[in-house]
């Protein structure tokens, strides 16, 4: 959880693996990739 971004953004989604990678991102880090991956 980013508390600095609590009612700022709207995030939709789920960490599969690697929660303790993004419980590690901070304010102003450049985020270099991603992955979307559509379960149905």
């Amino acid at each position: 959880m980013q508390p600095h971004n609590e009612g700022d953004f709207t995030a939709l989604g789920r960490v599969t693996k690697g929660m303790d990678i993004a419980d590690a991102i901070q304010l102003n880090d450049k985020i270099t990739g991603a992955k979307m991956i559509i379960v149905r």
